[in-house]
């Protein structure tokens, strides 16, 4: 059924990139890179090797920073949280330098594999293999000339990804489900004529969880309310309630916090609290997420709690 199914689509799908080819008033073109799955491609078609003679493939993240080099290595967070609401690499535990991928050949099996039973998200892939054909100015091969029956050879081809640049932030692919990790990264392709490209990727198997918020925001009191569909934690700080609105700004740009009706406490003290609502709600480790709670903590005189 599938390759009936490719066989009578392998016209439109052989033309994505003229498709996805947009005309502007002064004769540039853009790709809509929403139309493409640019990292399960770049997974299948690129590897890099490291100093150990092993073979990678392509990932979001780079290689981490061996353990034994770095005593401080399980207290560091993923990213580090820029003034531009993008997240970045902590190079005190990626390795951060350049690296450059080499291409293989991509047969014809891979090009048409199904993924997840998706056929949607399986042509967002072949829009990809397309276009990275065409970026290196190569054509589909003859299934006979080889065992491997291979589809684009892709052996003499290689990129280089400027690791140090890279960008990160989380954002919904799916209605209703989990937030999803999502880069944009420098991507050199040595063809005939070296070109740059930012290319977007997204990972579906790379989700936000309450663990990483507690890294991002370095706040380990953070917990569900799955009463309220709420994500509650305790602050220090009054302005220690910005950084959740920058690592949510790409979901949620207009995500603010509302004080909540001052609390007396039993020993007659006000507890000041502040929620903050989603347009839309989302999932976290299966829990339904609608809204963020953040409590200031409470200091006597002295500075003691």
């Amino acid at each position: 059924m599938l390759k009936k199914f490719l066989k009578a689509n392998l016209g439109l799908v052989l033309t994505a990139p003229s498709l996805l080819l947009v005309s502007c008033g002064n004769n540039e073109t853009s790709i809509i890179f929403n139309d493409m799955n640019n990292f399960i491609a770049y997974q299948n078609v690129f590897t890099y090797t490291d100093e150990q003679e092993q073979k990678h493939k392509f990932e979001l993240l780079p290689q981490e920073i061996d353990q034994s080099e770095n005593e401080q290595w399980e207290s560091q967070p993923a990213f580090i949280v820029g003034n531009d609401n993008y997240l970045r690499l902590n190079c005190e535990r990626y390795i951060c330098s350049s690296l450059i991928f080499e291409g293989n050949p991509l047969t014809y099996d891979q090009y048409n594999k199904l993924y997840d039973n998706d056929y949607k998200e399986t042509t967002k892939v072949q829009f990809s293999y397309d276009y990275l054909a065409k970026t290196f100015n190569l054509n589909i091969s003859d299934p006979n000339t080889t065992e491997e029956k291979v589809f684009y050879d892709f052996s003499s081809t290689s990129i280089e990804v400027d690791v140090e640049k890279n960008t990160y932030y989380y954002d919904q692919y799916k209605q209703d489900e989990e937030l999803i990790l999502i880069s944009n990264q420098d991507i050199e392709f040595a063809a005939n004529d070296v070109s740059s490209s930012k290319i977007d990727f997204y990972d579906q198997n790379e989700k936000l969880t309450i663990q990483y918020l507690k890294e991002l925001t370095n706040n380990e009191t953070l917990t569900f309310n799955e009463t309220s569909n709420e994500i509650v934690g305790t602050i220090t700080q009054e302005n220690q309630k910005n950084i959740f609105l920058q690592i949510f700004s790409h979901f949620d740009s207009t995500l603010n916090f509302i004080v909540d009706e001052l609390e007396e406490t039993n020993e007659n003290e006000t507890q000041k609290s502040w929620t903050a609502t989603f347009k839309k709600e989302f999932k976290m480790d299966n829990t339904i997420i609608k809204s963020i709670k953040l409590n200031l903590e409470q200091t006597n005189e002295d500075g003691g709690k």
